[in-house]
């Protein structure tokens, strides 16, 4: 609904506007996005050159694009899980979507762990997902021990500019026992996007009306 907002300022032809709705990648899944129609997770305002984006174009595109998401999450939910790669998409794909002449946005919805199954982090480099934070959890000096023993995330080698990220749905664990939970899933998530200059905010709600706010406000301004 923002997104349209924001082309009504443009009567849509003029807009230059994109978005995108992107999976990050998750090697147990049994679910291939690219048969759904990749095209359909994307909505291009200078889709064509020879005939700019009107209003009945882009509808017909809206419900493309909110079909696609209906088909992707049915088949999701019945997939197994392991780990989403967020840290992957930032260093290794998002150079597919940014564009350097615009302003970026990427909105993250996430539990708020980038971890994944010993399986998988045997095979990984140290500061591609979280580690230590059994070692965090409820001690009054957390913070300096999450420097004193370098637990941050690597920051990509690429730089990444032009860029805002907004993220969401963080679902701390056992937030009765472990405290200090939410502090401990942002400064990891803040530590890296600040190391990778990288203009950031992160939530821990569920709340869907919350969440909407949160969206309009970050696209809106």
């Amino acid at each position: 609904n923002t997104f349209e907002n924001l082309q009504r300022k443009y009567a849509f032809m003029a807009s230059k506007d994109k978005i995108s709705i992107l999976s990050a990648y998750q090697s147990a899944s049994t679910y291939d996005g690219y048969k759904i129609g990749n095209d359909k997770f994307m909505i291009d305002m200078l889709y064509q050159a020879s005939k700019p984006m009107d209003k009945p174009i882009f509808d017909q595109k809206r419900v493309d694009l909110e079909n696609a998401v209906r088909e992707l999450y049915s088949a999701a939910v019945k997939s197994p899980t392991d780990g989403a790669d967020i840290w992957g998409f930032f260093c290794n794909d998002w150079h597919n979507f940014y564009q350097a002449s615009m302003h970026n946005k990427i909105i993250i919805l996430t539990d708020g762990y980038l971890q994944f199954d010993k399986s998988i982090t045997t095979k990984r480099a140290k500061g591609t997902y979280m580690t230590g934070l059994e070692k965090l959890r409820n001690k009054p000096n957390w913070e300096a021990v999450f420097a004193a023993q370098k637990l941050k995330l690597n920051a990509c080698p690429n730089p990444i500019e032009n860029t805002e990220v907004l993220v969401l749905e963080i679902a701390p664990q056992n937030k009765s026992v472990n405290t200090n939970e939410i502090q401990i899933i942002q400064k990891f998530w803040k530590t890296w996007f600040n190391d990778m200059h990288l203009k950031s905010d992160i939530f821990d709600t569920n709340d869907g009306d919350i969440n909407k706010g949160k969206i309009n406000e970050f696209l809106m301004k």
